[in-house]
Order: C-alpha cells, then sequence, then structure tokens
C-alpha cells in the first residue's frame, strides 16, 4: 500500500507542476492579465484552504479509500481537461473554464492529500515521521522532475500533450490502487479521545505561527516566480 500511494503522490505532484508554467503563457496569449491568471492559480489554494477542514472533519462519513481514490480520479481528470483549454477562445468563458477546472482539482487534492495523512497514521503508528518524510521526499522529487518532463512534452507535442499523457496515467492509477487500499473506520480512532481542538484554537498558539508565516512568505515567493518568470521563459 505504500509503494502504490507513493507511486500515486509522485505522479500527481508531477502533474501539479505542470499548469503554472504553460497555463502562464496561453493564458497571456488569449489577452488575460497577469492579475487574472494569477488569481486562476492561486484558486486551487484557496479551494485547499476551505474544503481541506471539511474534509477532515466528515472523514469517517466520506471514507478514507473514497477520498483518496476519488481524489486521485478527479486530479487526472481535471488535468486532461486543461490539456484542451488552448481551443478556447479569448474571453471571460476561458478564464471561467479555467477557474472551475482549477477549483474542482483542488477540491479532488484536498481529498487525496487528507486521506494520504489517515494512511500514514494508522498503517505506521510506530512510523509516522519517517513515512510522512518519504511521502514528502516523493513530492519534492516529483515536483523537480514535473518541469523537466512537463517541458520534454510540451516541445513534442505542444500544450496540450503533458496535460493529456499524465493525466491519463494518473486516472488509470486510481483505478488500479482501488482494489488494494483497505477503507478504515475512522471513527474507532477517536474512542478515548477526552479533548478536542478546534482550528481556532490552534491558530492561538503563539509559537505555531513561526512556521505558518515562514511557509507563507516561502510559498507566495513561489508563487511570483510562476506567474511572472515563466511567461518570459516561454515566449
Amino acid at each position: 500500500m505504500a509503494s502504490i500511494g507513493s507511486s500515486l503522490i509522485r505522479n500527481s505532484y508531477i502533474t501539479i507542476c505542470h499548469f503554472p508554467p504553460f497555463f502562464a503563457k496561453i493564458a497571456k496569449d488569449r489577452g488575460a492579465t497577469v492579475s487574472i491568471y494569477g488569481f486562476t492559480i492561486g484558486t486551487k489554494c484557496l479551494t485547499l484552504f476551505l474544503v481541506t477542514p471539511f474534509i477532515g472533519k466528515n472523514l469517517k462519513v466520506i471514507g478514507v479509500r473514497f477520498a483518496f481514490v476519488s481524489g486521485v480520479f478527479i486530479g487526472g481528470i481535471c488535468r486532461l481537461l486543461s490539456g484542451f483549454l488552448e481551443y478556447f477562445p479569448p474571453g471571460g468563458s476561458f478564464v471561467v473554464i479555467s477557474i472551475l477546472i482549477r477549483v474542482i482539482h483542488a477540491a479532488g487534492s484536498a481529498g487525496t492529500i487528507t486521506s494520504t495523512f489517515t494512511y500514514t497514521a494508522v498503517e505506521f503508528p510506530n512510523s509516522v515521521a519517517k513515512i510522512f518524510s518519504l511521502t514528502r521526499t516523493m513530492m519534492n522529487i516529483a515536483q523537480f522532475a514535473g518541469p523537466i518532463v512537463g517541458g520534454a512534452l510540451y516541445e513534442v507535442g505542444g500544450f496540450k500533450t503533458p496535460f493529456i499523457l499524465v493525466g491519463g496515467i494518473q486516472t488509470i492509477m486510481a483505478f488500479i490502487a482501488l482494489p488494494f487500499l483497505t477503507d478504515y473506520d475512522v471513527s474507532q480512532y477517536d474512542e478515548g479521545s477526552t479533548k478536542t481542538q478546534s482550528p481556532l484554537d490552534i491558530l492561538c498558539i503563539p509559537s505555531i505561527w513561526i512556521p505558518f508565516f515562514t511557509f507563507i512568505v516561502s510559498t507566495m515567493s513561489n508563487g511570483f516566480l510562476s506567474i511572472n518568470v515563466e511567461p518570459q521563459v516561454l515566449l
């Protein structure tokens, strides 16, 4: 199960790396301003921020396996659809469809991310830190390889090629993973818990804002590069 999960996460993050650099150029070619396609790219993170707590709170109803597999499947389909954005004419329809794809993709990613943490905690209760670091390693490898693979595919077949090919692989992998993943009754792990903390309680801890602030600044810097540097590279 761990190897399947790592493979899916790696493929998922390879596809995530394709959208910002290639979309920025095609959006610019269709007359979209930097603020508009920057907002379009950012809607994924905004949706994750809003949807992830809801999925985490209702994971016992949604189901761990369903959240994971459906998230991977939705991500693959949205990546496939992204490959056809070049066929939309300039104007509002292009922007609206782009935002919808990003929002739906983010909702699926929220299920994948949340269920991944659950699988890690349940399958490896004594090695959570090691498995989490391994998962992050796979993500970083994917984020490194994504632009390289995507760039090579872009040169071969144009804008749609990296999205259709890698998105198709991700969609197929969701069906392959389905029979191998266990579905857990997460409610049993809440038994005996006498103390619960809301997100607001956690945010009231002063020391937690140090890593939060660092993460926010570094992520914003990465976002600035995506919308400003990459369109110039692809000119």
